[in-house]
């Protein structure tokens, strides 16, 4: 219940965003997924574990089907690889039914999330 309660509320945030203000909702939607998943490792609950980091790859999907590479040049393309490797790295997890993949991709999402809110924000402060 609780879940189809997080379920909506996210909803919820993704159909009222802005672009800028969407990408920082599903970037903090899949680390949330990927941090429950690690606790669900813990757990040795397996169908909630894969429920998350399934939930956590088509949030990462979505995010690389959204990268223009004409707009965005290098930064859409390293963007893509990075992607890339953060679903290898959930696969991994699920497959091997290990925590420390998950730690990694939770790194990486973290860190492209702060460098998201400094581009963002910094050009809302200048205005």
């Amino acid at each position: 219940m609780q879940n189809r309660a997080y379920d909506a509320y996210l909803e919820s945030r993704v159909m009222s965003a802005d672009g800028l203000e969407l990408v920082r909702v599903l970037y903090e939607a899949a680390i949330d997924a990927i941090v429950a998943a690690q606790r669900h490792v813990r757990e040795k609950n397996i169908r909630l574990r894969s429920d998350e980091i399934s939930k956590a790859q088509a949030i990462i999907g979505e995010l690389a089907v959204a990268l223009d590479d004409e707009k965005g040049g290098t930064i859409s393309h390293d963007l893509r690889e990075t992607y890339g490797w953060v679903m290898i790295s959930l696969a991994t997890a699920n497959a091997e039914q290990r925590e420390e993949p998950l730690a990694h991709a939770d790194g990486v999402l973290r860190t492209l999330l702060a460098g998201w809110r400094q581009c963002v924000l910094e050009p809302k402060a200048a205005a």
